[in-house]
């Protein structure tokens, strides 16, 4: 199963005007420009969301930092340790709808560099 979360990703040339129109928030509170956006990742009987992903955006940078939250807004466990228990199935799903929004929002994965 791909571990979504060890992996760094970035948007290219981000600005605050695409991030409006992308569906992103600026985070308040914070020294740095930091935005968010949050959507869903799996829908209980395909009509409840109850768990959502969120997509942080540190500007100018571009870098992006990804978490997963259930319902109750606590850190969905078995997004950041999987290694027990039979999870695959519902991050399959969850994975997937992540991977959709970050191709939608043109984020990519950072090249290692060799």
């Amino acid at each position: 199963m791909e571990q979504l979360i060890t992996k760094k990703y970035k948007m290219l040339y981000p600005s605050e005007s695409k991030l409006i129109k992308c569906g992103f928030r600026k985070v308040r509170n914070t020294d740095d420009d930091v935005w968010r956006y949050t959507f869903p990742v799996y829908k209980y009987n395909h009509k409840i969301t109850t768990i959502e992903g969120t997509i942080t955006i540190v500007l100018p940078s571009g870098k992006v930092s990804l978490d997963v939250y259930s319902s109750n807004g606590t850190a969905y466990t078995p997004f950041y340790h999987n290694e027990y228990g039979n999870y695959e199935p519902i991050m399959n799903i969850i994975n997937s709808n992540i991977l959709r929004e970050l191709n939608r929002l043109n984020i990519k994965e950072k090249r290692r560099k060799k």
